[in-house]
């Protein structure tokens, strides 16, 4: 009986030892399940907003979308700077072999390169423009033509983005100045300034002291109604010579220099063609076959051609040599650059009446590739290029007379362009137009004349 009973207790206390072992093990088990079912709730959670993502893109073709906002922050006086920033959200799905999807969501945030118009100064129908550091202090100042006045007026950079108006100087009596350039040539160190006279036929030229200040104008007879001038050494005698384009006369003028600061004595003034009927708009020297000697590029502007002459030693130049702009263009004014980068000069030229823009490409002897257009959406009254967005391209900056706006086209580097970004000029639409860093950012600026305005502006890179 003893051992039975002994036999008994054991087996009792071991049937306890085995309810407490698996009830330990329970406890495990059910912990262990509260816990994935934690986990698994945490990365639902996760999970849905991708869900969501492969969801919606979940398409055998890769798609992008994008989110944009725009947040504007307003100047409180002149010196400020107006910036848009854009944030960009893109979402882009990518399939491999059609079945697996990856979304990826980035943040960028881009320029607008919309300008900022930060000063502006009253004018009487200004219309020629130009800068250059005329009182060595290291800011850019600008000099512009007012036709109403019959004067050039000159403002002093202050280097914030802001000038101060430094007087004005007659170019005569019924002279409506239409444009204006800079050179020294009395050979002191100091920029000197020319200026076309439309009405009277002739131009001015008024030494700078290397102040702000300038003499009174001295007048040199040319032909009729003078609308361009450009400024370089074209006989190689390191005296700077003066180029004049004259619509109704249909020629260039050129002026030879002799270093002194006067111009028109004998056998120093040259008439050059442009053709029957052309009407030149603009005019512009480079050597564009790399001979060491200045050729000229020329918008002829009723002949709807580009026209270029290529430069001898001695003051001289070939005869012309005629690009198509496309007929009913009416082109009225170029810039020169390497626009595709290739070491070589290619000449643009903006139109009047056509809502494109002509580049020729230049094979570097003098010679040219046909137009190739680039699309505008406006007319265009003038045109600068500059390296806008500090790429080491130059892009294109056009005065969009009619619409009141300045169009930026960034260069794509290979001779292409963007789509033109839109700036309006308050009070009417620019006429000349300049680029400059005027508010020492290391960015380039833009300054207009405004002549329905009746004002110089600038606009201040906002990028």
């Amino acid at each position: 009986m003893s051992t039975n009973a002994n036999r008994q207790q054991a087996f009792s206390g071991n049937n306890r030892s085995t309810e407490v072992s698996t009830g330990g093990r329970t406890l495990k088990i059910i912990w262990i399940v509260l816990s994935v079912i934690i986990i698994l709730a945490v990365c639902a959670a996760i999970a849905v907003p991708i869900g969501l993502i492969l969801t919606k893109n979940n398409t055998a073709t890769a798609s992008t979308s994008s989110n944009t906002s725009m947040t504007n922050t307003t100047a409180t006086n002149s010196t400020n700077v107006t910036t848009t920033t854009v944030a960009t959200t893109i979402n882009m799905t990518t399939t491999v072999n059609g079945t697996t999807t990856i979304a990826t969501t980035s943040t960028t945030t881009a320029c607008s390169y919309i300008f900022t118009n930060v000063a502006s100064y009253s004018y009487s129908a200004p219309v020629g423009i130009a800068t250059a550091d005329i009182n060595n202090d290291g800011k850019l100042d600008i000099v512009e033509t007012n036709t109403g006045t019959n004067d050039v007026s000159v403002l002093l950079g202050m280097g914030n983005g802001n000038f101060t108006a430094s007087g004005s100087y007659s170019t005569g009596s019924g002279s409506y100045p239409r444009a204006v350039a800079f050179g020294d040539f009395n050979k002191d160190n100091q920029l000197d300034i020319v200026v076309a006279n439309y009405f009277t036929g002739n131009v001015a030229i008024l030494l700078g002291y290397g102040t702000g200040v300038f003499g009174t104008a001295t007048l040199c007879t040319i032909a009729s109604n003078p609308y361009a001038v450009a400024v370089g050494d074209v006989n190689g005698d390191t005296c700077p010579d003066i180029a004049v384009a004259s619509q109704s006369a249909n020629s260039i003028t050129i002026l030879l220099g002799n270093c002194s600061g006067a111009f028109g004595g004998s056998g120093t003034v040259k008439t050059i063609s442009t053709g029957t009927g052309s009407n030149p708009q603009s005019v512009a020297f480079a050597d564009f076959n790399s001979d060491g000697r200045l050729d000229m590029a020329v918008a002829n502007h009723l002949t709807d051609t580009m026209g270029i002459f290529l430069g001898y030693s001695n003051g001289t130049f070939s005869a012309q040599t005629t690009y198509s702009t496309g007929s009913g263009s009416n082109p009225n004014m170029l810039t020169i650059a390497d626009f595709n980068l290739d070491g070589k000069l290619d000449v643009v030229v903006v139109n009047n009446f056509a809502s494109y823009s002509c580049i020729f490409f230049g094979y570097g002897d003098g010679t040219f590739m046909a137009q190739t257009q680039i699309a505008t959406s406006y007319f265009s009254g003038a045109v600068t290029s500059a390296d806008i967005n500090n790429d080491n391209k130059p892009d294109l900056i056009c005065a969009h007379t009619s619409v009141g706006k300045i169009g930026i086209a960034l260069n794509n580097g290979n001779g292409t362009f963007a789509s033109e970004i839109f700036t309006a000029t308050p009070g009417g639409g620019p006429n000349g137009i300049v680029c400059g860093d005027f508010n020492g950012d290391s960015k380039q600026d833009v300054a207009i004349t405004n002549a329905a305005g009746g004002a110089t502006q600038i606009f201040l890179n906002p990028c």
